[in-house]
């Protein structure tokens, strides 16, 4: 986010708010899917989201 200058209401349309302070307070992961849509948001392989 911070690279591409995004706000986290920016995110809103693909991430519940609530859900994208949990996962930036590492209190949840990020799933598959969402991992899915946040490739198609950034035009980045989905790989890059879900860690290791």
């Amino acid at each position: 986010m911070d690279v591409c200058g995004l706000k986290q209401e920016e995110l809103a349309m693909i991430i519940h708010q609530s859900n994208l302070w949990a996962i930036l307070a590492q209190k949840c992961k990020i799933s598959a899917s969402l991992a899915g849509k946040l490739g198609k948001f950034f035009d980045a392989s989905p790989a890059i989201f879900v860690p290791c």
